[in-house]
């Protein structure tokens, strides 16, 4: 499909996802032990772990000073907490919740002490993904979803598995070096929908289909590659990608499309660290984070899309939409993978295990 706004891109689509059964926003039982007011007049200091681009001044409320580390991956967020102090917030997207919660991380958060929780497309406040046993653990921040770019001068639009399996397309697509992403894109390929609770023997589906894939791969890269990729034609198909991958390839002189094929979406999300100094200042600095004219700068800024639905129009006219409902339909939330397999699933581990050797 050629690049245009996405309200007409996804017209066919139909329909719409539903909220999660979570109900109404709710969180611990118990609270975390602040009022409104010591919220509204907090200060000090909240340090935040996150992604660089999500940093915007308009986040930061008057009387706290703001200090950011960064990610480079999304586990940094188990080893740069672990010594108590050093971080009170997280950006990070919703399926390193259950990794977070297994080290005893992060806690419940009360989201009627967040105003401006209300304000943000309801999706994303009932969701299941952010919740576990009932608990808010993390409050909808930016969101995403995974397609694939394509490059219309070597290739048309693969609408099936069999068209990125062409003999055509042989060493002439690009994965990014992300297990989490490349397997739940090939788990939805494959014919899971649920692509993050892989029973074992589907899990081995989805790796004889990643196998089976090996000669069409040119290579693996890292994030923020695929534009000159693409723009070279050292590769015509790019998947998963994200955000403005698709506007970058253009610029770098690709004839480039996006394609909701096996798609699927994350939300980034904030959660607050156990060991937290400033719980006041956490809570104060999530209510003006998520509130719409910082939903509207930070994604301006890196061009991910707002929970906030009047922010949107802060994004690239090729990157709107009237509303994310139609998108989630067709690129469903997903919870992210299981820590044990005491559920039957295949753990997060083993999808890490079976990515290293697949790079082998």
């Amino acid at each position: 499909m050629a690049v245009g706004p996405l309200s007409a891109i996804l017209a066919a689509c139909g329909g719409g996802e539903k909220g999660g059964g979570g109900g109404s926003p709710t969180a611990g039982s118990t609270g975390p032990g602040i009022t409104a007011a010591q919220i509204q007049n907090a200060s000090g200091t909240v340090k935040v772990l996150g992604w660089e681009w999500y940093k915007v001044p308009e986040s930061n409320p008057p009387g706290l000073t703001v200090k950011w580390g960064y990610l480079s991956a999304n586990e940094d967020t188990i080893t740069k907490t672990q010594q108590p102090g050093t971080f009170d917030l997280l950006t990070i997207f919703q399926g390193e919740i259950d990794q977070l919660l297994a080290v005893d991380r992060i806690v419940p958060i009360d989201v009627t002490l967040i105003p401006n929780f209300t304000a943000m497309n309801s999706m994303f406040q009932n969701t299941d993904v952010i919740r576990r046993d009932g608990q808010v653990y993390a409050v909808p921040f930016q969101w995403g979803y995974a397609y694939v770019t394509y490059d219309s001068r070597q290739t048309s639009a693969p609408t099936s598995l069999d068209d990125l399996m062409s003999p055509s397309l042989k060493k002439k697509i690009g994965v990014p070096d992300d297990p989490y992403a490349v397997i739940t894109t090939f788990a939805k390929l494959t014919g899971f929908d649920n692509a993050n609770r892989l029973t074992p023997d589907q899990f081995q589906q989805v790796l004889n289909t990643m196998h089976a894939f090996k000669p069409q791969l040119r290579t693996i890269y890292t994030y923020g590659e695929a534009p000159q990729l693409l723009g070279r034609q050292d590769i015509a198909i790019a998947f998963p990608e994200f955000g403005p991958t698709v506007l970058d390839a253009t610029k770098a002189g690709a004839d480039a499309h996006m394609q909701l094929l096996a798609a699927w979406s994350y939300v980034d999300c904030l959660m607050i660290v156990k060991s937290t100094a400033n719980l006041a200042g956490d809570y104060g600095w999530i209510n003006q984070a998520i509130g719409e004219q910082s939903e509207a700068a930070v994604s301006a800024n890196g061009l991910a899309f707002p929970v906030v639905d009047a922010a949107v129009t802060a994004l690239p006219k090729s990157l709107q939409y009237t509303t994310p409902t139609d998108i989630l339909n067709e690129a469903p939330l997903q919870p992210g993978p299981p820590i044990d397999s005491s559920q039957g699933f295949v753990p997060f581990q083993d999808w890490l295990s079976a990515w290293n050797d697949y790079k082998s």
